[in-house]
């Protein structure tokens, strides 16, 4: 849970939402455990009943599983390759992750085509969102 800022982009994109620098302030997630995410783009602070909302769930692997993915990725050194592991395995978390950070627009085309979000494609890679502040608890009201 937490709040991110991104300054206004002049024309649509994907953005990457990172919680890497809050993670001593953030209760460590238990493996096997599903969490809802959400982000909403705050565009009127009074009534927030309007602003574009995106949410989805996240489930942290276990050891066993985390240990078996590793192994598999120390086989690859290619960025596309390690995609693959990703998603062979249905992490697809990392698997969107490595695609941004390696700005790789043909695994990017193919991740979209697959999942059926093609209008999505050539939407460009604006960068992170900035995490201004943490929280736990339930989110606040809208």
């Amino acid at each position: 849970p937490g709040e991110a800022t991104q300054e206004e982009p002049r024309e649509g994109g994907v953005i990457e939402v990172n919680f890497k620098d809050q993670q001593d302030k953030i209760e460590p997630l238990v493996a096997g455990n599903t969490y809802l995410w959400e982000v909403q783009v705050l565009c009127d602070e009074i009534n927030r009943s309007g602003n574009p909302t995106v949410n989805g769930w996240i489930q942290l692997i276990d050891e066993d599983t985390a240990e078996m993915l590793n192994e598999d990725l120390e086989e690859v050194t290619d960025p596309s390759a390690k995609n693959e592991v990703y998603g062979k395995n249905g992490i697809w978390y990392s698997l969107v992750s490595n695609i941004y950070e390696t700005s790789n627009q043909d695994d990017w085309t193919t991740l979209l085509e697959e999942v059926g979000s093609p209008e999505v494609m050539d939407s460009p890679m604006l960068g992170s969102a900035i995490i201004d502040e943490t929280y736990e608890g339930d989110f606040p009201p809208l």
